[in-house]
C-alpha cells in the first residue's frame, strides 16, 4: 500500500467539532479522526449490505448491555421464526442464518 498525504480545508467549526469528537472517541489527533471517517463512508459505500449489517451488530451490542439476556434471547428467536417462516426473496438465507447465529452466540458470550 503506498502512502500519500493529502490536504484539506475544513472550517473552522468543523474542526472543533473533530476534535471534541476526536476525544470523546480515544483518537490520538484530527487526522486519525479523519481517516476514521473516510474508513467508514468507504465501507459504506463499497458493500452497503456489510454496513448494514456490522451497524445492526453494533446496536444489538449496545441493546445486549443494557437489557435483560433472558428477553434479547426470546425477541432474537422471534425474529429468527419470522425470517424462517418468510420467504426470504432477493436475500441469500444462509447469510441470514450465519448473521443470526453470530447474533445469538454474541448475546449468549455478554
Amino acid at each position: 500500500m503506498s502512502k500519500l498525504m493529502i490536504s484539506v480545508r475544513i472550517p473552522v467549526s468543523l474542526v472543533n467539532e473533530l476534535k471534541e469528537v476526536s476525544k470523546k472517541d480515544h483518537f490520538l489527533d484530527l487526522s486519525e479522526s479523519v481517516r476514521s471517517i473516510i474508513r467508514q463512508n468507504w465501507f459504506r459505500y463499497r458493500n452497503p449490505q456489510a454496513f448494514e449489517i456490522t451497524k445492526l451488530r453494533k446496536e444489538i451490542t449496545e441493546a445486549l448491555l443494557s437489557r435483560n439476556q433472558d428477553d434479547i434471547l426470546g425477541e432474537l428467536r422471534k425474529i429468527k421464526d419470522t425470517i424462517v417462516k418468510k420467504k426470504m426473496s432477493g436475500i441469500n438465507r444462509t447469510r441470514i442464518s450465519i448473521v443470526l447465529f453470530l447474533i445469538l452466540a454474541s448475546a449468549l458470550m455478554v
